[in-house]
């Protein structure tokens, strides 16, 4: 056989390898995304519940219900906020604390 069809028949079977093994792999991402935003929308609903019971809260009091990090708990805060559900309370530091927004109807 010449030499162009063996180049030929290898990206035939290059083209269908990554198309059969490419998008099982592309499946598998797809769902841990899906589930890393389920955890996400999860815990902040979780944050909201607390702070409708407890009133107020603190990052540290996030951190201990929900067993993450404090960048996270910062992060699930910061989007809360601008979602207009939770309000910060301080500016910094210790002294910073989250309610739930007025009028909010979460």
């Amino acid at each position: 056989m010449h030499p162009i069809i063996y180049i030929i028949i290898g990206i035939i079977i290059g083209f269908v390898t990554v198309r059969i093994f490419g998008s099982k792999k592309a499946d598998g991402i797809g769902k841990i995304s899906q589930e890393r935003t389920s955890v996400k929308e999860e815990n902040k609903d979780k944050i909201v519940a607390y702070l409708k019971e407890q009133g107020k809260a603190r990052n540290n009091d996030i951190e201990k219900l929900l067993g993450v990090s404090d960048t996270t708990v910062t992060r699930y805060l910061d989007e809360l906020e601008k979602e207009g559900i939770v309000e910060q309370i301080g500016s910094i530091g210790r002294g910073v604390e989250y309610i739930i927004k007025n009028g909010s109807h979460e």
